[in-house]
């Protein structure tokens, strides 16, 4: 009689939780961060938000995470051939094998359709927006990622959409000067670091630069220097020109700490370890992580002022 004690799981039950960990992994978790630019909008009212306007900026960023993860299981069934030839996402689900395209598809299928519904019966503009991402990116995905700087534009609207959906959640008049220039501010900020990360491409892939993604043999090196500080100056203007708009002497003095968060920026996506994942810089470097707080110190500051004031 074999009496040694059985393993916690069985085979079947190890390869049902590797797959769960592939489902979770095809999501991309770690990108839902990008979703906190719903949130600008709090920082934008320069007033405590209440309860009720905090409850529907999150429904927002979760619906956004929702729409967002199935737009990355469309672009990995589009380009998981292309993926494989990456030193980094030949690791993603469908590019290694570890989830088949059929299971990607019906993920796909189900989680975009519950999240565009729940979107439209939680708030019409919110499906709009949704709808418009979805479009947008699926456009991007099949073709207009081949065309030099047109690609970045698309990557850039869906920040710009995220930002617009906290706008609308929270009330805020669209249309005034202050929100427009900082919708401008997220668009030239959005292209700068889009621009970083074609870089990054070219010096990873050197060769298979173009058959890993068709505008980066239009992309060069020498181009991306003269175009970056293009985007730099335009990122700085507009959030200057939105400060002056905002009429609060602590916010004009953001630009400071803006302009050092550019900086360090420039000068960590100059490191290997950085390359190819912007979005790792906030979990990588302690001094980026300082700047972004007192960035958002200073929002808060900003808006005890206006209620010690009784603005």
């Amino acid at each position: 009689m074999d009496v040694r004690p059985k393993p916690y799981f069985s085979s079947s039950a190890s390869l049902e939780s590797k797959q769960i960990c592939m489902g979770l992994a095809i999501l991309r978790p770690r990108q839902w961060i990008k979703n906190g630019f719903v949130f600008l909008g709090i920082l934008l009212q320069l007033r405590f938000p209440s309860w009720s306007q905090i409850i529907q900026v999150i429904i927002g960023a979760i619906l956004f995470c929702g729409i967002s993860s199935t737009i990355y299981i469309f672009n990995d069934l589009i380009d998981f051939e292309k993926d494989r030839i990456h030193p980094e996402k030949k690791k993603r689900p469908i590019a290694s094998g570890q989830i088949s395209k059929k299971v990607a598809i019906s993920l796909m299928v189900v989680l975009g359709t519950i999240t565009l519904i729940s979107g439209y019966f939680f708030n019409r503009n919110c499906g709009i927006i949704l709808t418009v991402y979805v479009l947008v990116n699926i456009m991007y995905s099949l073709q207009l990622k081949e065309y030099i700087f047109i690609d970045l534009f698309c990557i850039s609207v869906g920040f710009t959409l995220r930002v617009l959906l906290g706008f609308i959640l929270l009330g805020l008049p669209i249309t005034e000067y202050k929100c427009l220039w900082f919708l401008l501010f997220i668009m030239f900020f959005t292209l700068f670091i889009g621009l970083g990360k074609r870089k990054s491409e070219l010096i990873i892939l050197s060769a298979q630069s173009s058959s890993h993604r068709g505008s980066l043999k239009q992309y060069s090196l020498e181009l991306i220097s003269e175009v970056m500080p293009i985007l730099i100056t335009c990122t700085l203007i507009t959030y200057i020109m939105y400060t002056i708009e905002s009429k609060n002497v602590m916010i004009v003095f953001s630009t400071v700490f803006l302009l050092y968060g550019i900086l360090r920026y420039q000068y960590l996506y100059n490191n290997i370890y950085a390359l190819g994942k912007p979005e790792n810089i906030i979990f990588i470097d302690r001094p980026m992580r300082i700047c972004i707080l007192v960035w958002g110190f200073i929002y808060i500051g900003a808006a005890i002022e206006r209620l010690i004031a009784g603005v």
